[in-house]
């Protein structure tokens, strides 16, 4: 039950990172901000795994 909760809140807070913080005000993709959402997204499997495993 936590585990399918902890995914789900994964899975938004990916959807929702990548919306707002992947593109420039030009439309294209900036590195930067495609670097700090992969190190976000890392970490935040981490936490999740972590979760999962207790």
């Amino acid at each position: 039950m936590l585990s399918t909760l902890l995914i789900v809140l994964f899975v938004l807070a990916l959807i929702g990172a990548y919306r707002t913080h992947v593109y420039s005000t030009g439309g294209e993709y900036h590195p930067g901000r495609v670097l700090g959402l992969v190190i976000a997204v890392l970490v935040m499997m981490a936490f999740m795994v972590g979760f999962i495993d207790l």
